[in-house]
């Protein structure tokens, strides 16, 4: 790691009153989650696929968020 990139790791730190150690393990779970909700996201796309035998297109995905968000919502409104 150069000394710029060392530095601004540790300004961020301090902004957040965390140590280096703690801001660089937080962002590397952040992007391990990220790459596991992908993971998962792959793994439901190809069940769908193998029971239903249709591709999940993007759109289906984006309706499919925003039912369930939808029901979230009426949930805690209830």
């Amino acid at each position: 790691m150069d000394v710029d990139t060392h530095a601004r790791i540790l300004v961020m730190a301090r902004e957040r009153g965390m140590s280096a150690k703690e801001l660089v393990r937080a962002y590397a779970l952040a992007d391990r989650t990220v790459a596991e909700r992908e993971a998962d996201a792959d793994a439901t796309r190809e069940r769908i696929r193998a029971r239903t035998g249709l591709a999940v297109t993007p759109d289906m995905e984006g309706a499919a968020r925003g039912l369930v968000a939808s029901m979230k919502a009426e949930a805690s409104a209830a």
